[in-house]
């Protein structure tokens, strides 16, 4: 009898023992879960899914040290939609946001699975081209220029063409020696594709 109450206190113990175990690996998981997920929204865009500023800054600092220490080239592009205003005045805010998510589409459709791609703000877009050099970086942005205009972002019956601007820079430069240098010549870079008509590269 006292061989049996001890057996079934065992079972009891053990049984308590397992449940509280699962318990806490239940909370360690869902933790965890809520962890990757906070942090997803904290680095993700809220309109078009992609990366945001803060996280592109932070990934082109770090690619940029990584350039410097292995001698690597980097390639970043700076992406403006042409007349969104317009368009926005046009089609209404709804359409407007539509395109942008769409963008943001078109851009991952037409570079590497490890090349960061990013909303910079409102309208414009960047893009972070790894171990890339000046002439890869200009057919790279010519080939996200051409699918961006080819595609139809209205449909059948009531077509909607867009086009974007691109300014590309690209280290190792001699004018070049920091994160904010790299950005500066993109972006004069894309000022100058605007200036001389639209729809055009850069760098």
């Amino acid at each position: 009898m006292l061989a049996r109450d001890a057996s079934v206190r065992t079972e009891f113990i053990e049984e308590n023992f397992f449940r509280t175990a699962l318990k806490q690996a239940y909370v360690v998981i869902e933790n965890s879960w809520l962890y990757n997920k906070v942090k997803r929204i904290a680095i993700t865009d809220s309109l078009t899914g992609i990366y945001n500023r803060g996280f592109l800054q932070e990934s082109l600092s770090k690619e940029f040290a990584r350039a410097g220490r292995f001698n690597f080239s980097l390639a970043f592009l700076m992406i403006d939609i042409d007349y969104f205003k317009k368009l926005n005045d046009t089609y209404g805010h709804q359409k407007g946001d539509a395109v942008l998510r769409q963008a943001a589409q078109i851009f991952k459709a037409n570079t590497r699975d490890y090349d960061i791609v990013g909303r910079y703000g409102g309208e414009e877009f960047s893009i972070i081209l790894q171990q890339t050099k000046v002439e890869d970086g200009i057919k790279a942005a010519e080939r996200i220029r051409n699918s961006f205009e080819e595609y139809n972002f209205g449909d059948k019956e009531k077509p909607l063409k867009a086009t974007i601007s691109i300014g590309v820079s690209v280290y190792p430069d001699t004018e070049i020696k920091s994160v904010e240098e790299l950005i500066g010549k993109s972006d004069k870079a894309l000022y100058k594709a605007k200036r001389e008509g639209r729809n055009r590269v850069c760098f």
